[in-house]
């Protein structure tokens, strides 16, 4: 039942991948990629990865996947490749393939280390180690990755405001109350009218 399971969640996961790429509606595609990480997130959490399945649930689908709607609903949808000019890139693909696949098959047979022996396998719960693993050793790195986010966010938030500044009509105080040379100052007494 588990494989049955498991070749169902990569059977759907090939094929949103594939159609986020071939489809020429943006908001499908995206839609389609939230599914793509959500088969991906669901094998991770099949092989007892829990951490990483819910990190890929929560930064991807809950982060990335929902700020790529926005900006496509916000700036709207370009122009998009046809099928027929991606069909002229597949053989640009399956080159780029063979040579990431021929890479891990020669780094997993000539090189003792790529697995890890299996004394070294980690015996206590997953999310607990990554997280003492994280605030101990990596602290500082994960601090400034944080922090390195937190710019970013304030950055893409200005980005957006300018946006929305140039497209609508915003009163503009200063040069309201700006003087020119055409403006007279004149000191009315109370009570008391000028004449034009």
């Amino acid at each position: 039942m588990s494989e049955f399971i498991f070749w169902s969640f990569s059977t759907l996961m090939i094929l949103s991948a594939f159609f986020v790429v071939v489809l020429r509606g943006g908001v499908r595609s995206v839609i389609l990629l939230i599914l793509c990480f959500a088969s991906a997130a669901s094998i991770l959490l099949m092989a007892d990865v829990e951490y990483i399945s819910m990190t890929l649930l929560i930064v991807y689908v809950g982060a990335i996947a929902v700020l790529f709607l926005f900006v496509i609903m916000m700036i709207g949808e370009a122009e998009v490749l046809s099928f027929r000019r991606l069909l002229g890139l597949i053989p640009l693909a399956v080159s780029v393939c063979l040579i990431i696949f021929a890479g891990i098959y020669i780094a997993k047979m000539y090189s003792p280390d790529f697995y890890p022996p299996a004394s070294s396998v980690v015996t206590e719960l997953n999310t607990r180690y990554i997280g003492s693993v994280l605030y101990t050793k990596y602290f500082i790195p994960f601090q400034l990755t944080g922090f390195l986010l937190l710019v970013a966010m304030i950055g893409a938030i200005l980005l957006t405001s300018k946006y929305q500044r140039t497209s609508r009509k915003i009163q503009d105080c200063s040069a309201q109350v700006k003087r020119g040379r055409d403006v007279k100052l004149i000191k009315v007494d109370f009570n008391k009218g000028i004449e034009l």
